[in-house]
């Protein structure tokens, strides 16, 4: 059984304990390529980050479609994995309480994710 007092600092471990955590759902799938995206009238962005620096990234990227009354008709809402060598910073998670362990195991590739959000994006345009 792990404990604190294995890990070098109590940042360590509170990442390392944090994969023994019960997995949340699964993410919703990206709104299908027929009308959602096409047929919104606006659309919320929201992020969460590694942390506040400059050179933090994205770890969580939502995008919800609405209608012109304000109804929620579709959503864009995965986890990014994290590049090599990035560290989600303890202030970000206690914002957002997205660790290392469930990016790893829940994160989706930027590099395909990007294109994903610049086309739903563009198509809302």
């Amino acid at each position: 059984m792990l404990c604190f007092e294995d890990f070098e600092t109590q940042f360590d471990a509170f990442y390392a304990l944090g994969a023994h955590l019960p997995a949340p759902p699964k993410p919703a799938p990206e709104p299908e390529t027929t009308s959602v995206v096409d047929t919104c009238d606006f659309c919320v962005i929201d992020t969460e980050t590694s942390g506040l620096a400059a050179r933090d990234v994205a770890v969580q990227v939502a995008i919800v479609f609405f209608d012109a009354q304000g109804r929620r008709i579709g959503a864009y809402d995965r986890l990014w994995s994290l590049p090599d060598g990035v560290r989600i910073g303890h202030r970000a998670f206690l914002v957002h309480r997205i660790n290392a362990a469930k990016g790893r195991a829940e994160g989706y590739a930027a590099r395909e994710e990007l294109p994903r959000v610049h086309r739903l994006l563009t198509r809302v345009l």
